[in-house]
């Protein structure tokens, strides 16, 4: 799908999902990076790669699950977003837990 639709934000963002509900988070640690690295796509989806990056990150390294988070909430500011403010909020107090 991605090597058909590469630009196509949605494709890229349901790959990523479905990477890791499936327990693959190297494939999708490794299409976020390279979607952030490309600069490509809009605020709202770095802002998305980030997030899923600080979840992937969240049992392993709280410190750079935090700084992702951050990232990501640039990202939505950038863009006007607040939608996923209270996704943001919930992981920051599940790694206060």
């Amino acid at each position: 799908a991605f090597n058909k639709f590469p630009e196509d934000e949605e494709v890229l963002l349901n790959i990523v999902v479905t990477c890791v509900r499936c327990n693959h988070p190297e494939i999708a640690k490794d299409f976020c990076e390279k979607g952030i690295l490309s600069k490509k796509y809009s605020d709202i989806t770095n802002g998305l790669f980030y997030y899923y990056l600080a979840e992937l990150a969240f049992g392993v390294d709280k410190e750079e699950c935090r700084e992702l988070l951050l990232q990501a909430e640039i990202c939505f500011m950038k863009a006007g977003n607040t939608s996923f403010d209270d996704k943001i909020e919930g992981l920051i107090k599940r790694m206060s837990k």
